[in-house]
């Protein structure tokens, strides 16, 4: 990722409330540079900040609380979760540590502080997530099945598989449409068929 892409996005631009949320900006200004897919804050609130991914179509977006979910919007509906990232931070009892209450107690890890957590357990596996998942694939593929959505990232290494970037499977209940995740010439990859 190079350096100089403009992040103006998050710099100061908005007053953080919310320990996570000052932590997750902190953490974000220092590692921006390692995000394959940068990130773009469109709205931030005392509970909520709501990200976007640069180059990514506007379906994908990320919502930081107490944790971080990637949610798939569709037909202005949460279609599914790709991703979700969370931790609960609990003071060790007598001790000046803290350790994560959903993670498996023979594996858990004493951190000096709640951000370390944080980062730990949500910030960095959702950069992995973002590098390893999202930057690698093409496409994103939703369906339906009654009333059951589901999503998933995907490859089409052939773009000839994908009638204008998208394609619709209809079978009785079942819809299966797959996305470019990519956007075409700055407009949105979704063409309707």
């Amino acid at each position: 990722m190079s350096k100089n892409i403009p992040h103006t996005s998050f710099k100061r631009k908005f007053k953080s409330r919310r320990k996570i949320q000052q932590s997750f900006f902190r953490w974000l200004r220092i590692n921006q540079h390692l995000f394959r897919i940068p990130l773009q804050i469109e709205q931030r609130s005392d509970k909520l900040v709501e990200a976007s991914f640069i180059g990514i179509i506007s379906t994908i977006s990320a919502t930081l609380t107490w944790e971080i979910n990637v949610a798939v919007m569709h037909d202005q509906n949460c279609w599914d979760l790709l991703a979700s990232f969370d931790a609960l931070p609990i003071k060790t009892p007598g001790a000046s540590s803290y350790y994560c209450d959903i993670c498996n107690p023979n594996d858990r890890k004493h951190f000096l502080s709640r951000e370390e957590i944080w980062e730990a357990e949500i910030f960095v596996p959702f950069l992995e997530w973002v590098n390893n998942n999202l930057a690698v694939n093409t496409h994103i593929e939703l369906q339906r099945v009654n009333s059951t959505t589901s999503a998933r990232l995907c490859k089409v290494d052939d773009e000839n598989q994908c009638d204008s970037f998208c394609r619709l499977k209809v079978h009785n209940d079942t819809h299966l449409m797959t996305f470019n995740l990519r956007k075409y010439n700055g407009n949105e990859a979704y063409l309707s068929t």
